[in-house]
């Protein structure tokens, strides 16, 4: 089952629309204590600020309940800001901490490298991960101000947006996207899917 955690944010209904686009059932949840280790993936989408979706996860119970739920070897699958708050904190939201999956800081686009802040739109990926390849020089759709630096290990794909940042992440059974899947039309559909097929779901 394809569980979308509920928290009071945007966009989940079009993450939820997009699993039934490709023909697969999902619910949105905020009971995460039956979570299947074996047979569900957990999706953490994301739209709004670090610190204020850090707030909903621990005021809902949720925070540890992700974490161990991973840590313990679930599927997961982040996207945008649910990217972002796998790692310690965000410059967006100081004195926040976030999951703490990764060490590293989620920092802001610098104004003198970059065209306009946020960037909105179109982008392409570079993919550093075989299974993935297909997806290489691909475009997708793109709406933030903070990144994730370049990583050295745990890359998916990065992308240049007048500096180079990681675009997703990929470690054993966690994946996440700084881009939206669910708004990337038929190559983000066919990104989902592939995901899935990762994931033997």
């Amino acid at each position: 089952m394809i569980r979308i955690i509920n928290y009071d944010a945007g966009n989940i209904l079009n993450v939820n629309r997009a699993f039934h686009q490709i023909g697969v059932e999902s619910i949105i949840t905020s009971d995460l204590d039956d979570l299947d280790i074996e047979k569900d993936l957990l999706v953490l989408p994301g739209v709004g600020s670090f610190g204020a979706t850090m707030e909903s996860l621990n005021n809902l119970g949720l925070t540890a309940k992700i974490t161990d739920y991973i840590n313990n070897g679930g599927k997961f699958l982040g996207i945008c800001l649910g990217l972002q708050l796998l790692f310690s904190s965000s410059e967006e939201s100081p004195g926040i901490k976030g999951l703490s999956l990764f060490p590293e800081d989620v920092v802001k686009f610098p104004k003198d490298k970059c065209a306009t802040i946020p960037q909105i739109g179109w982008n392409t990926l570079q993919i550093e991960n075989d299974f993935f390849k297909e997806f290489n020089d691909k475009f997708f759709y793109f709406v933030h101000s903070f990144y994730v630096p370049k990583l050295q290990v745990n890359t998916l794909s990065s992308t240049e947006y007048g500096i180079e940042f990681t675009s997703a992440i990929i470690k054993d059974n966690l994946i996440a996207t700084q881009f939206h899947p669910e708004k990337s039309g038929e190559v983000g559909l066919s990104f989902l899917k592939k995901v899935l097929e990762y994931y033997k779901i």
